[in-house]
């Protein structure tokens, strides 16, 4: 009895340490922090990518991008959120309270994302990425 008992504890234990948690948009993440910080800056990335490729930009700064549509983009507080052009605003993703994201315009056609999420000294991750877009 004691040994099951023990065996139960044991699988219990692994199985929570091993299996993945979720944040407080539902999205699923793993238990190791170093793998959390990925699914973050993957999933915000995600959500960005289809609003802004082949976007028209009315105005770049570094925490924001403005669409021609009225739409804006913008990152605060380690968060990116959307709002609509009828003032309507939703959440793109979470990136912890010490990540962000930065938007710069390398050329009138080309838009830098650089996206970074921290859970700790040894889990960080750090991604940039160009998209094509429309300025004007």
């Amino acid at each position: 009895m004691l040994l099951e008992l023990i065996g139960a504890t044991c699988f219990t234990l692994f199985a929570t340490a091993f299996s993945g948690q979720k944040n407080a948009d539902g999205l699923e993440l793993p238990a190791d922090p170093a793998q959390q910080v990925k699914v973050l800056v993957s999933h915000c990335l995600t959500q960005l990518k289809p609003l802004l490729i082949d976007a028209r930009l009315s105005e770049v700064e570094p925490g924001r991008v403005t669409l021609a549509s009225g739409e804006l983009i913008r990152a605060e507080a380690g968060e990116v959120h959307r709002r609509n052009a009828g003032g309507e605003e939703c959440l793109l993703g979470r990136l912890g309270p010490e990540g962000g994201a930065e938007f710069r315009l390398t050329s009138p056609t080309s838009l830098e994302i650089t996206l970074w999420a921290v859970a700790g000294p040894e889990a960080r991750h750090h991604v940039t990425v160009r998209l094509p877009v429309q300025s004007g």
